[in-house]
This record gives C-alpha cells, structure tokens and sequence, in this order.
C-alpha cells in the first residue's frame, strides 16, 4: 500500500496525516500544538485533496476527534472490534460524502 503523507511543518512538525485513496489512515497533531487549528487545517487539506467520498477509522472513545470529524461533515457508518498499540479497543468507521 502507497500511501501519501501530509505534513504541517511551521517551524517544527505540528501534525501529519496519510491518506490511501479515499481513506484517511492517520491525521495525528503533536500534544504540544493540539487545540490550535492544525487538525482542522491538516483535514481540510486533506479532504480537498482527496476529491471524493473519504473514509477514516476512529476510536469510538476519542470523542474530541470525532466531533472534529463531525464538524467537517463525517457521520458514522459502522463499528467494529480493533486493536491499538495491543490494546483491544471498539472503533467507528465514518464517511463524508462529496
């Protein structure tokens, strides 16, 4: 899988996200930068870039980025068991239509 990386660089890296097709596969913002708009600015790039419906996967816990997904128009279309860093966790998938 070839993925294509974004990355908000302002002096240091801010955030990044990787993008497979329509699917958005990581959209991370350092700890340190969080709550300042990089998050809304690397998505709204990379929703641009995309052109189509776009897809992630979330944590159903992390409420704080789904309802930045939810403000740029994602809604939730399935849940399912996952595993993060070895952790067994429930995640949601979401989309957002063109």
């Amino acid at each position: 899988m070839k993925s294509t990386i974004f990355v908000y660089d302002d002096k240091g890296i801010r955030g990044y996200g990787a993008v497979y097709e329509n699917e958005i596969l990581t959209l991370l913002v350092n700890p340190l930068f969080r709550r300042q708009g990089v998050g809304s600015q690397l998505l709204e790039h990379v929703i641009a870039w995309i052109e189509s419906p776009a897809t992630l996967c979330v944590a159903k816990s992390n409420v704080t980025a789904k309802a930045l997904y939810q403000h740029y128009g994602f809604r939730v279309i399935g849940e399912f068991d996952a595993c993060y860093n070895g952790e067994p966790v429930l995640a949601n998938k979401m989309e957002r239509s063109y």
